[in-house]
């Protein structure tokens, strides 16, 4: 009898642990997404002041198709940071990198920027700064789809981010988002005041 208590229990113990990991990385998505473009880019703005996450965080980027390969940029802020920080992340045959950049106060914008170099590579900009290039003959031009989202690593997590300014790069021309490519996932909704200038929200 005691046998099976004990049983029981790791059963139950173990489901816990499963149910809890499952959704400790179930990731929600909320923002646009243009069918094709040579390049991405957006203002992007923290919140007016912390977010709530929890014990998860989220973040809020541009960045080539996926969901292979891709590159990325944007700001995060997790658990127990003191403030949000850019970043750039790419994932590649060569692997996967993820390099965090200067804070980013709460109420300020940043321009951030994925567009197509020349030697065929994906030049990651903050605010028109160059900040890396990788990708060349791994990801074709163009990108088929170029995405401007906001991302929540738990259903508990508080967006309130703007985007502004979200434009596709044509081959040699940037133009504002003019497709109703709409995402948004769980809890969250977006506000759209229009196809360029967004903010994602809830929950």
């Amino acid at each position: 009898m005691l046998k099976r208590r004990v049983l029981l229990v790791g059963v139950v113990a173990l489901a816990l642990l499963l149910l809890l990991g499952s959704s400790a990385w179930a990731s929600y998505h909320v923002g646009n997404t243009r069918s094709r473009g040579y390049g991405v880019k957006a203002d992007i703005s923290t919140p007016a002041s912390a977010p709530y996450v929890g014990f998860s965080g989220q973040s809020s980027w541009v960045s080539t198709a996926g969901p292979t390969y891709w590159v990325q940029t944007g700001w995060r802020y997790y658990d127990g940071w003191s403030a949000a920080k850019s970043y750039w992340e790419y994932k590649l045959p060569t692997g996967h990198q993820l390099y965090h950049m200067s804070d980013q106060a709460w109420n300020f914008t940043r321009n951030y920027c994925i567009t197509l170099l020349d030697d065929g590579n994906w030049q990651v900009k903050v605010n028109g700064t160059p900040k890396g290039a990788w990708g060349a003959g791994v990801l074709a031009a163009p990108q088929e789809p170029v995405r401007a989202e906001s991302e929540s690593h738990a259903s508990d997590v508080e967006l309130r981010t703007w985007f502004n300014n979200v434009q596709y790069r044509g081959t040699t021309t940037w133009f504002n988002f003019n497709e109703n490519g709409w995402i948004a996932e769980g809890p969250y909704w977006v506000n759209v005041t229009y196809l360029y200038k967004y903010q994602s929200y809830g929950p």
